[in-house]
C-alpha cells in the first residue's frame, strides 16, 4: 500500500504526488466553505430558509395547498379534475 502511494496509484496516491489534486481540493473547500459562510448569515435563497422560520412555514404552507389541490384534481373534483379524469369530457372537446 505504501509502494502504491509514493508511485502516485490510486486517490491516495494522486493526492499525495500530484499537486494539482491537492490545489484542486484546496479551492474546492474554499468556495464551499464561502457557501457555507453565506448560508450560515442567512444570505441567498438557501440562507434564508434556513434562518426565517415565516419564509419556512409560508413554504409548508404553499406545499400543503398545492397537495391538496393536486388531491382533488385526482379525485376528478372541480373542472380541471373532470378534465383531467373525464374521458368522455376530454372527447367531447376535442371534437
Amino acid at each position: 500500500m505504501t509502494d502504491d502511494l509514493r508511485r502516485g496509484r490510486g486517490s491516495a496516491g494522486r493526492f499525495v504526488t500530484d499537486p494539482s489534486v491537492y490545489e484542486e481540493l484546496k479551492s474546492s473547500l474554499g468556495t464551499l466553505n464561502g457557501m457555507l459562510r453565506r448560508v450560515g448569515e442567512g444570505e441567498g435563497s438557501l440562507g434564508r430558509l434556513v434562518h426565517d422560520d415565516a419564509l419556512a412555514k409560508s413554504l409548508t404552507s404553499a406545499s400543503g395547498h398545492l397537495d391538496g389541490l393536486a388531491g382533488k384534481i385526482d379525485r376528478g373534483e372541480g373542472t380541471l379534475g373532470r378534465m383531467v379524469t373525464d374521458d368522455l369530457l376530454y372527447r367531447r372537446l376535442a371534437d
